[in-house]
């Protein structure tokens, strides 16, 4: 349960990180926005697939499938501003 915690905290705090990136590029619109948000995205994905590899609760599994389509979706969105 523990290291369900630690994964889980680990993607929220790289959620936020995508989330001010976002906001960043929408007052800015620079190529180095760009680039950290890709960098906190494929931290943030790996940390997600580390969660799907390692969770213990079967209750969680659909909970992290949806989260895994939910932040492709994300970054499809963010693509097309």
């Amino acid at each position: 349960m523990a290291r369900d915690a630690v994964l889980a905290s680990r993607v929220q705090a790289n959620m936020l990180m995508l989330r001010m990136n976002v906001k960043e590029y929408l007052i800015s619109f620079t190529n180095k926005v760009i680039k950290q948000f890709n960098s906190y995205y494929d931290i943030t994905y790996s940390f997600v697939q580390e969660v799907k590899q390692k969770i213990q609760s079967p209750s969680r599994v659909p909970l992290v499938l949806s989260l895994e389509k939910k932040m492709i979706q994300y970054k499809i969105d963010f693509n097309n501003l």
